[in-house]
Formats: C-alpha cells, sequence, structure tokens
C-alpha cells in the first residue's frame, strides 16, 4: 500500500511539475510579457525598466528557475494586467469558475446520462436481436 501511494504522489508531483513547465514555455512563447504588456510608444529607459523589476532581463533559465522556487513557494507574483498578487484575482474569480464547472457538469449529467441509457439499452437489444435471429438460423 506504501508503494501504491508513493508512486501516486510520484505521479502527482511530475505531473505538477509539467503543468507548471508547460505554463511557463507558453507564457514565453507569446512573445515578450514587457512588449505585450507596454504600448509601442513606450520610451526604451521605462521599457528597461519595467524588463528589469519583473526579471524579464535575466536569461531564461534563471527567470524558470525563480518561476520554479516562487510555485513551490506559493507565491505567484503580481499580475502583469491588474499590478496585483494574482493569488488574489485567482481567489476572486474561483466562485464563478465553480459556478460554471458545475453548472456544465449538471448539463453533462442530464444529457449524457439519458444518452448514455439509450445507448445501453439500444446495444442490449441489438444483441438480443441478433443473438435471436442467430439462433433462428441454426434451428433451420
Amino acid at each position: 500500500m506504501l508503494k501504491f501511494l508513493a508512486m501516486r504522489f510520484g505521479r502527482a508531483i511530475s505531473t505538477l511539475f509539467l503543468c507548471v513547465s508547460g505554463v511557463f514555455v507558453a507564457l514565453r512563447m507569446a512573445g515578450d510579457p514587457a512588449d505585450i504588456m507596454l504600448s509601442i510608444d513606450t520610451p526604451p529607459d521605462v521599457r528597461a525598466f519595467y524588463r528589469e523589476a519583473w526579471g524579464l532581463d535575466r536569461p531564461l533559465y534563471e527567470q524558470y528557475g525563480l518561476y520554479l522556487a516562487s510555485v513551490v513557494k506559493g507565491d505567484f507574483g503580481v499580475s502583469f494586467a491588474v499590478s496585483r498578487p494574482a493569488f488574489e484575482s485567482m481567489v476572486e474569480a474561483l466562485p464563478t469558475t465553480a459556478m460554471l464547472g458545475l453548472s456544465f457538469l449538471l448539463l453533462a449529467l442530464l444529457v449524457g446520462l439519458p444518452l448514455g441509457i439509450l445507448a445501453a439499452l439500444k446495444t442490449v437489444n441489438d444483441r438480443s436481436s441478433s443473438n435471436g435471429a442467430v439462433a433462428e438460423e441454426w434451428s433451420r
């Protein structure tokens, strides 16, 4: 049992690591956050200030290491969009997200359950009718 739990824990950690790494790569593939957040006519010295403040002037491997360390500590940083802690924005959006998810879960149950039952009944009817046809063929 302990081996099973250790294996599950290891898989969970590796899945989280892959997800966090995927988010980092996806954010960097979208472009330089300073270029995305600042307007085109932003003076170069202001752009350099924000790149340094946000840690974007560091090498990519160093940014990744700092990102991983922050995630492990539970520090999700400051949102570039609203200039406040990202965790606060996430907590604020959680009730709406949960309500949306539960609504679609309910919709999936209301539609999927009857359709699944119909499909199962059709399969049972198909099997019984085909079994009856085979039995009839053998009796001839």
